[in-house]
Parts: C-alpha cells; structure tokens; sequence
C-alpha cells in the first residue's frame, strides 16, 4: 500500500465534549482522551482535512476501498441522536487517543495548560491530528489525537469557567471580629 501523509495540523475549531486532561470510559470500556472538533462550514476551509483522509483510505485499501466505510468528516446539520443546536453550521470530527497516548496541551505561547478550568468545551483550538484507516469490526477512516493548543477563549457548552470562590462569593460566612473587652 501506499504511504501518503495523514497528519495534520487543524484549522481552527470550537471543542466541544473536550477530555484532554484525563481519560475517560467510552461506551466499549477503552478509556480514552478526545474532542469533537467543530469547524464552521463558512469560513473554514477543509480541503487539508479531506486529502488526509483519501490518504488514509488509499494507505488502507490502495485503489479498492471498501463499500459502506465510516467516515469522520459529519455534517453537524443533520447530527444523528443529539438535539444539540451548537453543531448545526458546522463539520465536526470526534478524535481521540487511547489512555496510554496522552496529548500534549497547550495555550497559544505554547506554554503547558495545568489548570482544566482554563481549557474547557466551548473555546477553540487546533489539534494535531492522524487519520488512519481502520478494518475490525466495522470498516472507515477514524481521527487520532496527538496534540491541543488553546487559541482564544468562547462561551462554555455546558458547565462553568467560573471558580468556585466567585460563584459563592455572596453566600461566605461573615468574618468574625474578637471583641477587645
């Protein structure tokens, strides 16, 4: 088969179901890292990202790709089995890594992200990715995680970036003075 390039550097996207610090139990019981990368259909160009991903085809299956295959590339449009507005005007690609393959997390001095509250579902990002054929149960394209950078802040997709000391700040106990008598 051939060996034609496959990884990447995205475009800019919206995270979405980011789980970049710790692994997390999928359906199958593997624990894995992962993003749903959502790359608005006006203004992105994804042409990159198809090419990778005839590559891996082509890598897998040479010129005989099989019938049906999954493909990752999914039109946020017509999401199957969520009512999620925030996917609609957009492609999006679920990418993942298994727990032994931890990427790398970045802000965009390419500085190391520690704190999970700065990196959450909603801001954007870029990600080196890997596509790559796959033949087991089912046959397709799937999109591996290797690396993350934080490029700007966005609204958060459920949940909060507000710190727990903000968020309470009205209900703290009042401070209690001694008396001097």
């Amino acid at each position: 088969m051939s060996n034609l390039p496959t990884d990447l550097v995205t475009p800019e996207f919206r995270c979405s179901y980011l789980q970049v610090f710790e692994a997390r139990e999928d359906p199958n019981g593997n624990f894995k890292f992962s993003v749903a990368m959502l790359f608005p259909k006006e203004g992105t160009d994804i042409a990159e990202i198809k090419t990778a991903m005839n590559n891996a085809v082509v890598n897998k299956w040479g010129d005989k790709p099989p019938q049906n295959m999954k493909n990752p590339l999914k039109d946020g449009d017509i999401k199957e089995n969520d009512a999620d507005k925030v996917y609609a005007g957009h492609w999006y690609i679920n990418a993942s890594s298994n727990e032994n393959r931890k990427p790398g997390v970045v802000d965009n001095k390419l500085k190391p992200i520690i704190d999970q509250a700065d990196f959450y579902s909603g801001c954007y990002a870029r990600a080196k990715v890997n596509f790559y054929g796959y033949d087991n149960v089912s046959k397709g394209v799937g999109c591996g995680l290797q690396h993350i950078m934080k490029v700007k802040d966005g609204e958060s997709l459920g949940g909060s970036t507000e710190s727990a000391e903000s968020a309470f700040s009205g209900f703290a106990a009042p401070k209690t003075v001694k008396l001097a008598f």
